[in-house]
């Protein structure tokens, strides 16, 4: 969860830094665990790609575990920090009067994405590919968070992302096609260990097609 880090940084949007280890700008290491592609509404897409990151400057446990999260689109409209699913950062600097919702960026260099406030603390990015997130502010007032809540592709097909868990309301707890699928699933237990189902009743007998399990020790950090 790029947007929660101590610090905002340019820095961080290098490859080298996105990828994991060490990288010589920052000193920081991190690591990505890529999950199975998500494949919905029966391969129309939107495709979506998940990934496990560990960030060292995210000292929040956001549901995964001290510095662990699911990478995705985020805003904290407390810090005015828009955080992508590629795991670069951007400072958002202000609306554009008679724009319909547009936010200025002065540190995008490249135009691959579009920020929209659209009030009500709801926010859409549009992604030169054509892909559309939307995003709603969830958490408790003055640590809210913008999640996305929908994904539409360009051909106008829908997925949606659910957070319902009671101490952890930033936890991805499901994500569900047009036909109320569950295509992915996780959990974070009493035994404090945080499962995840990709395709969680595809497989033989009602089965997952894949389980991921964060082992977390007593001071939430993750073991294994």
């Amino acid at each position: 969860m790029a947007a929660s880090t101590a610090v905002h940084s340019n820095a961080f949007n290098f490859l080298s830094y996105l990828q994991g280890g060490v990288d010589p700008r920052t000193g920081q290491y991190t690591v990505a665990v890529s999950l199975p592609a998500l494949k919905v509404n029966n391969l129309a897409g939107p495709e979506l790609s998940l990934q496990l990151l560990f960030n060292p400057l995210n000292a929040q446990d956001m549901g995964c575990g001290l510095g662990w999260s699911l990478q995705r689109t985020e805003y904290d409209p407390v810090r005015s920090i828009i955080s992508l699913s590629s795991g670069e950062t951007f400072k958002v600097n202000r609306v554009l009067p008679g724009m319909e919702g547009l936010c200025e960026i002065e540190e995008q260099k490249i135009l691959s994405f579009k920020f929209y406030d659209q009030g009500n603390g709801r926010y859409l990015v549009a992604h030169k590919s054509g892909l559309l997130e939307e995003l709603e502010e969830l958490g408790a007032t003055g640590s809210k968070m913008a999640l996305p809540t929908r994904a539409h592709s360009i051909e106008g097909r829908t997925v949606s992302f659910f957070y319902e868990h009671l101490y952890f309301p930033f936890l991805l707890t499901r994500i569900e096609d047009e036909q109320a699928q569950t295509i992915f699933n996780s959990t974070r237990g009493s035994d404090n260990n945080v499962v995840m189902h990709v395709h969680p009743y595809a497989g033989e007998q009602g089965t997952p097609l894949a389980t991921f399990e964060l082992l977390l020790g007593s001071d939430n950090t993750v073991e294994s």
